[in-house]
């Protein structure tokens, strides 16, 4: 292996010692062998290091918090560490599938982007596959997603790390539940990122994750990140409608006598978002508010209801129901073979409206399926 890898992974565990080596033989096994893997172990208490010190393997590197410093902290010093030119994440309880770097890596190479991502399956603490979340495909939609909510999942990004060195870049350490997100919206401001359509985790969901415990700390870091974000898009929206307008469009409970004028503060921030981009470039993020505004209809009662869904039909004549953005049937099920990933059952699949701009099929056919709320977790 040359002295400095191609690709460093980064992790970082707290007391899991239940999954760590699922995620550390998946990232060991990858098809690309031109890795490294650096795994921080934040303080702790259980057998995680006496799991990592069985591994034989050279590519991998443990460094280790005496104290719990928390993941931003954690993941700074395996920033500090890595060698790769590309970094990508992993969290201790998932697992990359074989080719996930390799198919990443290759998109990156292409140019155009500095940071990768790719939809995600859920699986429970059995390895029972689950939920399949897509998310936004094309640059455009990744920033317009980008003002609601993170438009990657943290553990599937890969990243250009000479980028994120010249623009002295590193995790916030004071955004605990949303350190990734408020990363990515800087990073965001120098370079464009994309998501590919396929599965390339697999994202462990059981209730010791720190996302079912701190939902509410997350929401609140969330809310700062997008509002921030919405502002300089739209700066004429004011304080107020800002927050309406991230509230409609992050799907968050609303008023019923404050629908409307969520939904006209949303539509102010897509026409403000489509004049920096282009009438061309934002047909899909059209298509995909519309049909924000018809759920959001869905809450209205009498007279309003009928009012907002005028508004998205005005949006994306056609497009808000019946149809995803990239013309297919909506809520229509495909059904796959989970066989070729080697994992248990069929399931079938859910295009997700709400998780991508532009739905696309996968190059390879995803293994399971349904769709769900989008989740983080971290150590």
């Amino acid at each position: 292996m040359p002295d400095r890898p191609l690709v460093s992974v980064v992790l970082a565990v707290h007391d899991a010692e239940r999954f760590v080596l699922g995620a550390v033989e998946s990232v060991l096994g990858q098809t690309l062998r031109d890795v490294e893997l650096i795994v921080v172990d934040d303080g702790s208490s259980d057998g995680t290091p006496q799991a990592l010190a069985s591994v034989r393997d050279p590519r991998l590197a443990v460094l280790r918090n005496e104290r719990r410093r928390g993941l931003a902290a954690s993941l700074n010093l395996g920033l500090e560490r890595a060698r790769g030119r590309f970094v990508a994440r992993l969290d201790a309880d998932d697992v990359a599938l074989p080719e996930r770097l390799e198919r990443q890596v290759e998109r990156l190479l292409a140019g155009g982007v500095g940071i990768v991502g790719s939809a995600v399956l859920d699986v429970d603490d059995a390895g029972r596959p689950g939920a399949l979340h897509e998310m936004p495909l094309d640059p455009v939609s990744v920033r317009w997603h980008a003002l609601f909510s993170s438009p990657f999942y943290h553990p599937t990004v890969l990243f250009d790390r000479e980028l994120v060195d010249r623009l002295g870049l590193r995790y916030d350490e004071r955004y605990e539940e949303s350190e990734d997100y408020e990363l990515w919206a800087r990073l965001l401001e120098a370079t464009d990122g994309v998501n590919l359509a396929e599965p390339l985790v697999l994202y462990r969901v059981h209730a010791d994750q720190a996302t079912q415990r701190r939902r509410g700390l997350q929401r609140d870091f969330q809310r700062e990140v997008a509002t921030r974000g919405i502002a300089d898009v739209a700066p004429s929206l004011g304080p107020e409608r800002v927050e309406l307008a991230w509230l409609l469009g992050a799907g968050e409970n609303i008023a019923g006598d404050r629908l409307e004028e969520a939904a006209g503060a949303y539509l102010d921030l897509l026409s403000a978002f489509r004049r920096i981009h282009g009438e061309a470039a934002t047909v899909a993020v059209v298509r995909s508010a519309a049909r924000r505004v018809a759920r959001a209809a869905g809450s209205a009662s009498g007279a309003a209801r009928g009012r907002l869904l005028r508004l998205a039909l005005g949006r994306a004549p056609g497009e808000t129901s019946g149809t995803t953005a990239d013309g297919a049937p909506s809520g229509r099920r495909r059904c796959y073979s989970t066989a070729q990933r080697g994992l248990p059952g069929p399931a079938c699949r859910r295009r997700s409206a709400s998780r991508s701009s532009r739905p696309s099929r996968p190059r390879t056919a995803p293994p399971y399926s349904t769709c769900s709320q989008l989740d983080r977790k971290s150590t």
